[in-house]
């Protein structure tokens, strides 16, 4: 085995720039010295070359395992230790090792063994060359049309994987719903588009997402490490030259690429003035320029889908809000009832662990719980005193009547409004209407509601009684945990109770 193996020779290339790794094969030594000696001055593309010499196939095979994928060209011998080993380390690159980029020429100082004709049809390979006629110049002619193949496919394969890389990244920022959320999205995938296998920009550098706040630029996120940058002004962060950078790609309206960083804007819609900045690590290339300018424009259409899709949802919890405050008035109930539910009900479901999805719907279909009361009439509904039993029976059908509304639809929120509707009026020892459910067959949603509609029903002044001090509404809460209400979201309730009690001084009456 030859001692420059896994330590290959360094030829001369320019400042910064990776030689071409160039293996030579061969079992006669003389090969190897007068391939290195035509080629030591060999330039193409501004790179030099660096040679590794192999002597068998079984030391290529060897070397090739951990090596492969950084080898440009290769010039194999044919006849080696036996009269097919340059074939067969052609199917090997090929088949085992599954390498189609690496540029192959074959080289036999005995071309009657394996004709020209035959080998060409049979393997996979770019030249055949008898060693006779690799003179300086044809080597270097050799060389220079081997390496341009090279380079051209390694190109097409790096486009390939930058789209791909761009299609799963504009796949993972789609999935995500606001903005916060989707600009943690493009920062961490705008990482892993300018790393992607070549570390052009490192993860500990400062990369950010601000917008236009007034006349200035804020922060909204931030990549790990530099979270603490949020909320802060782009002039209190960035070197007067990176503020230059902003300043100008905003002006031109452009994205600019320096050594010192990248400004790249997201122009949509809705966004106008949003500015993605990368500080500088190396440079980054034409290809992944243009990789980032696509992200960026699928970026673009992303932020439009989410503001569009927020406007969607502020638009129906406005309309759940004119309708359960619609409800409340026709009630001779203030309408900042159905705000304080909401926003108990939100805080409540928090504290007990529901996820921030679940707690954000419950807290915008709880204003919809007493929607049925639409259908009851006037003289039931107003009543100062207490009903009789048929008014009782008519009035409890406010629980069916708002869930029948509700039912027709598959949107989270109203969905989850007509189960309100149906069972905030259950109580956890089964005594409660309109069906008589109890403990945890009540859906959690309708527990919530229960507990939140009562305190502030107890605490607010009704045409059938007076306003209950927060004392003896508490005593009453704490009376029924276990008969009207879940013992546990009592006990939460009560355990945060100064939480709930700003909720009704910042909505008061």
């Amino acid at each position: 085995m030859s001692d420059d193996l896994f330590a290959p020779e360094r030829a001369e290339e320019g400042p910064g720039r990776q030689p071409w790794y160039v293996l030579i094969v061969d079992d006669e030594a003389e090969v190897h010295r007068i391939t290195r000696l035509a080629l030591q001055d060999f330039q193409f593309d501004g790179r030099g070359l660096n040679f590794i010499s192999a002597y068998t196939g079984t030391e290529a095979r060897l070397l090739l395992n951990n090596r492969h994928q950084e080898i440009a060209v290769a010039l194999l011998d044919v006849v080696m230790e036996s009269d097919d080993a340059g074939l067969t380390l052609v199917d090997f690159i090929r088949n085992d090792l599954d390498n189609q980029h690496m540029r192959l020429v074959l080289r036999t100082g005995q071309p009657g063994q394996a004709p020209e004709h035959r080998v060409i049809v049979n393997y996979d390979i770019n030249d055949y060359k008898a060693k006779t006629e690799l003179t300086a110049q044809k080597l270097s002619t050799l060389m220079h049309t081997s390496l341009r193949g090279y380079r051209d496919i390694m190109t097409i394969e790096a486009n390939r994987r930058g789209l791909t890389q761009v299609i799963q990244a504009s796949a993972d920022i789609f999935q995500r719903q606001s903005l916060i959320p989707l600009l943690d999205g493009v920062i961490e995938q705008l990482i892993a588009l300018v790393k992607m296998d070549k570390g052009l920009l490192l993860e500990r550098r400062r990369h950010f997402a601000a917008r236009t706040e007034g006349l200035d630029l804020q922060v909204l996120v931030a990549s790990d490490g530099y979270n603490h940058l949020s909320g802060m002004s782009t002039d209190d962060i960035l070197a007067p030259a990176e503020r230059g950078l902003i300043r100008e790609a905003i002006a031109r309206n452009h994205h600019i690429f320096t050594d010192e960083g990248a400004v790249l804007l997201c122009c949509n819609n809705f966004e106008r003035s949003l500015v993605l900045f990368l500080e500088g690590g190396k440079p980054i290339d034409q290809m992944d320029r243009h990789l980032l300018d696509l992200f960026i424009h699928n970026v673009a259409i992303a932020f439009d889908n989410v503001r569009l899709n927020s406007e969607v949802e502020e638009t129906q919890r406005e309309i759940v809000y004119l309708l359960g405050e619609t409800v409340e008035t026709r009630s001779h109930e203030t309408g900042n009832h159905v705000k304080r539910v909401a926003e108990f009900c939100y805080l409540l479901a928090t504290l007990s662990g529901m996820s921030e999805e679940e707690a954000s719907i419950l807290r915008y279909a709880a204003p919809l719980h007493d929607l049925g009361k639409i259908g009851i009439p006037d003289h039931i509904l107003h009543k100062p005193g207490r009903h009789n039993h048929e008014e009782r029976e008519i009035m409890q059908t406010h629980a069916f009547l708002g869930h029948s509304l509700l039912s027709q639809s598959q949107r989270p929120i109203l969905h989850a409004a007509a189960i309100i509707a149906h069972e905030h009026h259950e109580k956890w020892d089964g005594s409660g209407y309109p069906v008589g459910k109890q403990g945890e067959d009540i859906h959690i949603f309708g527990r919530i509601v229960a507990l939140a509609d009562v305190f502030d029903a107890l605490c607010s002044e009704r045409c059938y009684k007076p306003a209950w001090s927060t004392a003896d509404a508490l005593a009453f809460i704490q009376e029924q945990s276990g008969k009207h209400f879940d013992p546990a979201l009592v006990q939460v309730f009560m355990a945060n109770i100064d939480d709930f009690l700003r909720i009704r001084a910042a909505y008061g009456d």
